[in-house]
Order: structure tokens, then C-alpha cells, then sequence
């Protein structure tokens, strides 16, 4: 499914959010007739007032030349309207986002749950589907949402290019979102926070939520599932709301708010050079370490340097295979790091071409990604000040290409040319709550989040838990192999407080070698 694979940012990035705020008119001492700017509370109180759900067939949603064509246990469908920005609800611009439910697969429903996708610009209605067999929506509504600028919402954020860096296109693309009055900066992870406000109000409002509904994030849905509850404890500590609407919180390949996806790029990397090293030590049958190092080091020595972050980004995406299927385009990191530097060659072309590839339907929002990447990762400090210390135990090749590792959509030129604002300080700062319980599940070949980040997140909430099951990759809700720990999740989002209670015997029977 597109949460474990496209939409949860390849290599090394993510972010965390923020509206971008107007500044209110200055006025000196004894300037009585100056008009204060309206306080964030005010702000969303005219915001809700705006805001409307309406039932839609669900069909009835359209991206380019292609329709809806829901699944059988996906009944019932809306669009929510609201202000393009919460700063500025007033100024009578307005997106709608495309909702659709997914029903609990028997009679003897117990909660509800909002599902945050990956990304950001990762869609979701459409891949609707994927929720048939998933364990959780046994005795669950599952509430999907086409966040703001992607999927089926409007406007839909995508560029006719792709996700081309290229300077020209991305021009192009921005030009022609502004020339329909798109403001870039209302589209960042504040303002998609609020949407998920907003929708839990209105379909509180409706009758179709009776009570707190569970959020389960996967990927960059963790980073904004922990800015709905920050935003949500907000409201409540103004006054607008008596308690917050969240039951539970399940962040599934956790991205910290405090973490800066770009700069912090090369400290996970060695993380997961790190991990490579202990699988290979563990599999002794068909792994040497040294050997392994070696390989590595040959490959970056005898590829060109416009390879190299295409090459680092190809040996991460195989860490998750125990066996080579090279007809699957599956190899193990041992057997991969075997082949000559030609084959090497051509499976980098293969995967560049992956890459680039454009859809005829959108399935990247990117220019809803670099609206929340260039606002919310550029310009704010990296949170690690040191580097990793796995980096010493690597050859001075290898330690040049994870030094300038980052994420090849969202370079300086492409943000350059976003020209969005730098998001507020707040967004750069972890959230600390005591009281919502909070499952956090994670894969041991996770590339793209390290397991050290799961760590971190879990001292943020004191009502928290780590479950790490060693043989699975990113996003662990959806893995085809993730039976415990999804048995695990079940468990929690039926009842809450059974979170540290929760019999983890078949996940740490679970290890990860190579087997050839």
C-alpha cells in the first residue's frame, strides 16, 4: 500500500507544521482606536462557523479523468469545508476535503478512528481498499481523510511534472497554482492539524460521532496526529472546548516534531548503517561485516558522484528483504553489495526510472509536500548537535555520501523556488502530554524513521509505549507479515488501558537475518 512505500518520504524526510500568521497592525500606548488582530481562538470559533460537512456519493469524487469507485464496506462520503487558512478565516477563500468511511467489518462496533497518511502529499481514499482486511476496523469506523492539497480534496496539489526537481517545471507548477489563487503558505501540518479539529466537531455535529475517536498516524501521520492533540490541549486550555476529543493516539513509524527531516538526514542514515552491520553479524552463513563495508566503499569509489545519493537511497530500499528475488527487484543487502559494478549501473537506472516516473492519475502531491517541507524542515536546527557515532566505523567514501545524504524532492533549489515562510519556532518543539494513552509501533528495518526516534517520542508522553517487531520495514499497520504487532494495535484501540498490558511474546520471538 502507497503509506509503506511513496508517500512516506524515501530516504530522510518529513516535518511538523504551523500556520503562517498575519501580524495585526501596531499601535502605540493610548492608541484606543487601533483594532487589536483577532486571538486564536476567535480565529477558530469564525472558522468553525464556516466550515460545513456535506454527504457526497461517494463516486462523485474526480481527480483528472479518474472517479472514485469505492470498495463494498465504504458506505458513505463527505466533503468538509473550511478556511484555507485559520489565520485568516474571514478573507472567504475556502478547500474542501474529501472524506470517506470506512465501516467496522461486523455489528458490534466499539470506537472510532481517523486515519492520518504519510507524506506529506500522500492521498488515501483512494486506497481505500487496503483497510478490507486490517484487524483494527473489526469493531472500528475508520474515518479516511484526503488531507488539504492532496487526493480527491481541492485544489489538489500536484505537479503535471511529477516530482521533478527541475528548475523550469517546478516554476511552472508553482506559477500556475498561484495564478488560481492557491496561497502556498495556508498548506502546511498547523492548518491540516485544525482540519481534523474541525471534521471531529462537524461529525460530532451530525450525529455520526458519539464519542473521542482514536487517531492512528503512519509515518508523517504521526508527526500530524501529535500536532492535532498539541492543538487540541490548546483549545481546551482556552477555554473552547471542555476535553479533548482524542481517546488514544497510535503512531506507527514515528516522525518527532522536534526532529529536522532534512538536516538530521545524515544522523538516521548512519542509524541504518548501523543497523545493516548488526543483521550482518547476526546472519555469519552469509554475511561478513568487513566484507560487507568493503563492498560498499567499491561501489560509491567506482560510481560517479551524480549516482551516489540515487545508489544510498537503492541500498536502504533493499534492507528490508531477507531473501533475493531478483525477478521481484528484491535483493538482500549482502547480495546486493556482491554484484559488479555494472549490474549495479543498471539497477540504478531501473530505479531512478521508478522514481521519476509520472502517473497519468496524480498519486504525489508534491507540491503540498514542499509547501510543509520548505515552511516547516528549512531554516530550523538540526536536533542532533553531534554526529552519530556509527560514522567512525566507515571509510571516509562512504562517510562523504551519508554527510550530504538528503532527500532528493525537496532540495535548497526546489524550496528556493516554493518561496513559502518559515513556519513559528513552536514547530520545532516537541509536544509533552500525561494523560492520552499513546502506542507507538515500529519495524527494526525501518530506514526512513530509526528506531532511536520511537524512543525519543515515547519520553514526550508519559502515558506511553514502544512495540518494535525486529523482521518489518516502515509503517507496520500495513505490513503482510505484521500479525503480532497488529494483533497488538487491536488490542490497545479496543481498550486503551490495556496498553502496558499487552502480551508482546510473539513479537520478540521475531528476528531479521539475511538467508543468502
Amino acid at each position: 500500500m502507497r503509506s509503506t512505500v511513496k508517500y512516506v518520504l524515501t530516504l530522510v524526510t518529513f516535518s511538523s507544521l504551523v500556520a503562517c500568521g498575519g501580524s495585526g497592525g501596531g499601535a502605540g500606548p493610548g492608541d484606543s482606536g487601533a483594532k487589536k488582530p483577532p486571538s486564536p481562538f476567535e480565529n477558530f470559533t469564525s472558522a468553525l462557523a464556516i466550515s460545513h460537512l456535506d454527504s457526497i456519493t461517494c463516486s462523485d469524487f474526480k481527480l483528472k479523468t479518474s472517479s472514485f469507485t469505492p470498495p463494498d464496506f465504504v458506505k458513505q462520503c463527505w466533503t468538509l469545508t473550511v478556511p484555507e487558512d485559520y489565520v485568516k478565516p474571514k478573507n472567504g477563500k475556502t478547500i474542501k476535503l474529501a472524506i470517506a468511511k470506512a465501516n467496522s467489518a461486523n455489528n458490534n462496533k466499539k470506537g472510532t478512528i481517523a486515519f492520518l497518511q504519510g507524506g506529506p502529499g500522500g492521498n488515501i481514499v483512494i486506497d481505500s481498499e487496503g483497510f478490507e482486511t486490517l484487524s483494527i476496523r473489526d469493531e472500528n469506523d475508520i474515518y479516511l481523510v484526503d488531507q488539504r492539497g492532496t487526493g480527491y480534496s481541492t485544489p489538489a496539489l500536484y505537479c503535471e511534472s511529477g516530482t521533478s526537481t527541475d528548475e523550469e517545471k517546478l516554476k511552472r507548477c508553482k506559477s500556475d497554482f498561484e495564478n488560481n489563487d492557491v496561497d502556498f503558505n495556508a498548506f502546511n501540518s498547523k492548518n491540516n492539524a485544525l482540519d481534523f479539529i474541525v471534521l471531529r466537531k462537524k461529525l460530532e455535529d451530525a450525529g455520526e460521532l458519539k464519542d473521542k475517536w482514536t487517531l492512528v498516524g503512519a509515518s508523517y501521520g504521526t508527526r500530524l496526529a501529535i500536532t492535532v492533540l498539541r492543538e487540541e490541549d490548546r483549545l481546551t486550555n482556552q477555554g473552547f472546548q471542555t476535553e479533548s476529543g482524542i481517546k488514544a493516539m497510535v503512531l506507527d513509524g514515528v516522525f518527532p516534531i522536534q526532529i529536522n527531516g532534512v538536516d538530521d538526514a545524515k544522523w538516521a542514515n548512519y542509524e541504518n548503517l548501523k543497523r545493516i552491520i548488526e543483521v550482518c553479524d547476526r546472519s555469519p552463513l552469509v554475511c561478513d561485516s568487513d566484507t560487507l563495508k568493503s563492498q560498499i566503499q567499491s561501489h560509491i569509489i567506482d560510481l560517479p558522484k551524480e549516482d551516489h545519493q540515487y545508489y544510498l537511497s537503492l541500498l536502504l530500499y533493499f534492507i528490508e528483504y531477507e531473501r533475493t528475488e531478483k525477478e521481484e527487484f528484491r535483493y538482500t543487502i549482502p547480495s546486493f553489495a556482491k554484484l559488479p559494478i555494472s549490474e549495479v549501473k543498471i539497477l540504478l537506472e531501473v530505479y531512478e526510472d521508478f522514481l521519476n516516473e509520472v502517473e497519468d492519475i496524480p498519486d504525489d502531491f508534491y507540491a503540498m509536500g514542499l509547501s510543509v517541507i520548505c515552511a516547516e524542515e528549512y531554516g530550523f536546527p538540526p536536533y542532533y548537535e553531534k554526529m552519530n557515532t556509527e560514522r567512525a566505523n566507515w571509510a571516509s567514501e562512504v562517510q562523504q555520501v551519508i554527510d550530504n545524504s538528503f532527500h532528493m524532492e525537496f532540495t535548497p533549489t526546489a524550496c528556493k523556488i516554493w518561496d513559502v515562510k518559515k513556519s513559528a519556532d513552536e514547530e520545532a518543539l516537541a509536544v509533552n502530554n500525561d494523560t492520552v494513552p499513546v502506542l507507538i509501533t515500529q519495524g527494526g528495518n525501518d530506514y526512513q524513521t530509526p528506531l532511536a526516534w520511537g524512543n525519543l517520542v515515547k519520553k514526550d508522553f508519559a502515558n506511553s509505549r514502544v512495540i518494535t517487531d525486529d523482521t518489518l520495514d516502515h509503517v507496520v499497520l500495513f505490513s503482510d507479515n505484521g500479525d503480532c504487532i497488529q494483533q497488538n494495535i487491536k488490542t490497545f484501540v479496543g481498550d486503551p488501558s490495556k496498553l502496558n498490558d499487552l502480551d508482546v511474546t510473539c513479537v520478540n520471538n521475531r528476528t531479521f537475518i539475511y538467508k543468502d
